[in-house]
């Protein structure tokens, strides 16, 4: 039994994810936490509707190859976090908070080129991506008998869920 179970950023990659959620609830001692970070469906619609569904074509490709195709990808990302986020950022918090993502774009810019395009060529290759909606979040957790705690939509892209096992 586990007084914490910490399941950060990997349940969007398991294929019956439910299944997964319950273990991590299973083993968790009563008055333990659950906690998890996944994908959001929320305000991502890069990934749930161009990247997703063309897993399947970019999956044929070596790895080489989709590597080299995140490149392009980066290349936009940065240009747009360097030429847009985090100058305006800088001219003007308040007006930084009306971009789209402007928390996750700065967080981002605190990273290396590198980083980045390692970070979406993940992203790109991961075999099963599955997106969170917040009711699937809650639904996990009251199907398995916990309390949600805390539920925060971290940067806009992502779930972080603690929830308490109770007696």
């Amino acid at each position: 039994m586990a007084d914490i179970s910490i399941c950060d950023h990997a349940l969007q990659h398991v294929p019956d994810y439910a299944k997964a959620f319950r273990e991590l609830a299973r083993v968790t001692r009563f008055e333990g936490h659950v906690a998890i970070c996944v994908y959001s469906w929320e305000n991502n619609f890069v990934m749930t509707h161009l990247i997703e569904p063309s897993k399947t074509l970019i999956h044929m490709l070596p790895l080489k190859a989709q590597r080299l195709l995140a490149f392009p990808l980066v290349v936009m990302v940065f240009v747009l976090i360097h030429g847009i986020y985090a100058p305006v950022g800088k001219m003007s918090s308040t007006l930084g908070k009306k971009l789209i993502l402007f928390d996750h774009m700065i967080f981002w810019s605190t990273f290396q080129f590198s980083v980045l395009w390692i970070s979406i060529f993940d992203l790109i290759h991961a075999p099963v991506s599955h997106h969170f909606n917040k009711s699937e979040i809650e639904e996990l957790s009251s199907d398995n008998r916990l309390v949600v705690s805390q539920l925060a939509n971290t940067n806009e892209t992502l779930w972080s869920l603690v929830a308490l096992k109770p007696k």
